[in-house]
């Protein structure tokens, strides 16, 4: 991917830079584009490829778990998946496409790094500090979108206080950190982690012939809820041969998505406190989760696999296939404590206890770290030099109105951003539904009516306390970046219709 690297000045001016080009900085730049005809941005690129996520997660197994038709873009309907849902190699190979078909390719940047971004008053710029391998220059913007997303810290904390890790021969690896060039075939193996990561994974390794190990051990802290894949059997079938035919017109991929849209959204009101008959469907959706439980799971792994919390604190996983992987005489399962570590073993065990694990890899499917900062990589200084981290933590934490905007930071926008995620639906919906509210605002600024956006601090501070508020006694709270996005035209969520922007947004002026 030749074209994704140009050399800058310094001080180049573009009027939109993009920080990441994951899905939601594809979407920015394709919006842009659509919207505005505005093809004058720079996407700055960490890694050495597009996708994001999709770059990152190479592990077997790897795919989305939401059905394709939510997970592609509005604007873009029409991905050839082989399934229900796409495997990581056929995002990836979707995300390149949409930036082909839309001639964003040659605005990407890669193996660079946004370290750095003041906003200069005087100018209504910010300056952005560009790092790559060979040098460092300075790029200015009138508008910043940052699309870094979430998932750039790969928890493996749990390391740090074992004993004896400097002893331990084999290799380690975290799921998104995956080294195709590590030996799987004939290796003992252990995985740690009991979330979606670990449960595509450990199916693959035990099935695949490429990697045929020697045995597979999963660790686990505290088990998930695991529900039956519903896009499995006849309705796989189904799916494979009418869905093809259904999304080839843009009227048939519209109706897809919006009815898989509204059954994802009806799941939401089994866990909605208000919903008046939450308890007893709640209840009933365990029941029958119980019996899954019952049916698949081996006697001796029962109890290990049983949550001892209600259904709905804990992502819910959709099985791909893992609970029929515990009857595999290669597998064996532990809920314990991860002890030490030894030359060529790990020590599992409280006290006297102890259980050892022969392993030659060690993968960790642990998710990411909660503890690291939200673009604690990005050094960022608002109008009279306020430092983002700094009035976050003196706020009590990252906050920003809808998860979009921050007051004293004119012109910048967040994609994803604090207390922006949803659990019960596709992230392709929220992240669209943040760019096009974004789009709305920018507007007056690229067509030169004004020269900065910024969002009040009475607005901001009253959205963080609604939030607040809403989470005293939920799990999930319904927050600005809701899914109420069907389609490329801009239906936006509950909330975001109800917020008329001059309230929310002071403007400057040339």
């Amino acid at each position: 991917m030749e074209d994704c690297n140009n050399s800058l000045p310094n001080d180049h001016y573009y009027p939109v830079i993009i920080i990441g080009a994951g899905i939601s900085g594809i979407a920015s730049a394709c919006q842009l584009q659509r919207k505005f005809g505005c093809n004058q941005f720079m996407i700055f690129e960490s890694q050495d490829g597009i996708g994001g996520t999709w770059w990152n997660h190479r592990y077997p197994g790897v795919a989305t778990d939401s059905p394709s038709p939510l997970y592609s873009y509005s604007f873009a309907p029409l991905p050839s998946f082989a399934g229900p849902r796409a495997t990581g190699k056929e995002m990836y190979q979707y995300l390149h496409t949409v930036c082909t078909q839309h001639g964003i390719l040659n605005r990407i940047q890669l193996s660079t790094d946004v370290t750095d971004l003041i906003w200069d008053d005087s100018e209504k710029q910010w300056i952005a500090s560009i790092v790559t391998a060979k040098k460092r220059t300075r790029v200015r913007a009138k508008i910043v979108i940052s699309a870094v997303g979430k998932f750039g810290s790969p928890d493996i904390s749990m390391l740090q206080s074992i004993l004896g890790i400097d002893t331990f021969r084999g290799r380690i690896m975290h799921t998104a950190q995956w080294d195709s060039s590590v030996t799987l075939r004939g290796k003992d193996i252990t995985v740690i982690g009991a979330g979606c990561s670990a449960a595509q994974l450990v199916p693959k390794l035990l099935a695949s012939s490429e990697i045929q190990p020697r045995s597979v051990t999963q660790i686990i802290r505290s088990p998930h809820w695991v529900t039956p894949d519903p896009y499995s059997g006849e309705l796989r079938r189904f799916w494979n041969l009418c869905m093809p035919v259904i999304v080839s017109c843009r009227l048939g991929a519209w109706m897809a998505r919006s009815v898989l849209f509204i059954l994802y959204e009806l799941f939401y009101f089994l866990f909605y406190r208000p919903f008046s008959n939450r308890s007893q469907f709640q209840k009933r959706f365990q029941r029958r989760l119980t019996s899954y439980i019952d049916r698949k799971v081996p006697e001796e792994y029962k109890s290990m696999l049983t949550p001892r919390y209600t259904v709905g604190c804990k992502r819910v996983i959709l099985d791909p296939g893992w609970y029929d992987t515990l009857k595999d005489p290669r597998f064996s399962l532990h809920v314990s404590r991860l002890k030490r570590f030894e030359e060529n073993c790990l020590v599992l065990g409280t006290g006297k206890k102890e259980t050892k694990v022969f392993t030659d890899v060690l993968l960790l499917a642990t998710g990411y770290s909660p503890t690291s900062n939200f673009l604690s990589s990005i050094s960022m200084t608002g109008r009279d030099g306020i430092d983002l981290q700094k009035i976050w933590n003196a706020r009590g934490g990252p906050q920003a109105y809808l998860g979009l905007a921050m007051d004293q930071f004119p012109n910048l926008f967040f994609i994803s951003g604090p207390n922006s995620s949803v659990s019960h639906g596709s992230v392709m919906a929220g992240i669209e539904n943040s760019v096009c509210y974004i789009m709305q605002l920018l507007g007056p600024v690229l067509e030169g009516q004004v020269a900065s956006l910024e969002v009040k601090k009475d607005a901001c501070c009253t959205w963080t306390q609604k939030v607040q508020l809403a989470s005293k006694d939920s799990i999930w709270v319904k927050g600005g970046c809701s899914n109420w996005y069907i389609d490329g035209r801009g239906w936006n969520s509950m909330i975001y219709p109800y917020v008329p922007i001059h309230c929310c947004i002071q403007r400057s002026q040339f």
